[in-house]
C-alpha cells in the first residue's frame, strides 16, 4: 500500500517561502493558496502568515480580505513574545494604514500611520511626512522621559 504524502509542519516555511515569492512576482492567487496551505498545516494562528495574507489581497485589491486578515494578525498578538511585541504592532497598524491608503481612505489610514508610529514604526513615519503631516510619537516622547529619569538617578 503506497504511503500517501501528508503534508506537515516542515512544509509550513516552505509553503511561505513559495508564497513570498509568488508575492513578490504579484501572482496574488497563487500567493493567497499557499499561504493558506501553511495556515492549514499550521491548524493555529499565525501573525506572520496573517500579514502576508494582508498584504497579497491588499495588492490584488481586494481591501475587505486585507483588513480581515490585519485584524486576524492583530488578534494574534497576544501569542508573541514581549520584545517583539512593540515592533509587531506597527506593522499591523502599518498594513491597515496602508490598505486605508489604496481605498482612498486618507483620514483613516492617518489614524492607523499614527497608531503604527506610536509602536515605532519608523515607515508610517515616512509615510505621514509624504502626506504632509507632522506627528510626534508617543513612543519617543515615551523614551525621552525615560532618558531624563536617568538624568536624575545617583550613581551607588
Amino acid at each position: 500500500m503506497a504511503k500517501k504524502n501528508k503534508p506537515d509542519k516542515e512544509n509550513i516555511d516552505k509553503y511561505i517561502d513559495r508564497g513570498t515569492a509568488y508575492k513578490n512576482k504579484k501572482e496574488y492567487d497563487n500567493a493567497i493558496a499557499d499561504f493558506q496551505k501553511a495556515l492549514s498545516i499550521l491548524d493555529g494562528d499565525s501573525f506572520l502568515i496573517y500579514t502576508l495574507l494582508s498584504a497579497s489581497y491588499r495588492e490584488k485589491g481586494e481591501y475587505d480580505a486585507s483588513i480581515e486578515y490585519c485584524n486576524k494578525a492583530m488578534e494574534t498578538l497576544e501569542l508573541i513574545d514581549a520584545e517583539s511585541y512593540e515592533r509587531a504592532m506597527a506593522i499591523a497598524y502599518n498594513d491597515l494604514a496602508l490598505t486605508y491608503m489604496a481605498k482612498n481612505d486618507k483620514e483613516q489610514a492617518v489614524v492607523f500611520f499614527k497608531q503604527s508610529a506610536d509602536n515605532g514604526g519608523e515607515e508610517a513615519l515616512e509615510k505621514l511626512k509624504e502626506l504632509g503631516i507632522e506627528y510626534k510619537p508617543k513612543c519617543f516622547i515615551r523614551q525621552q522621559r525615560y532618558d531624563a529619569s536617568l538624568v536624575n538617578v545617583p550613581d551607588f
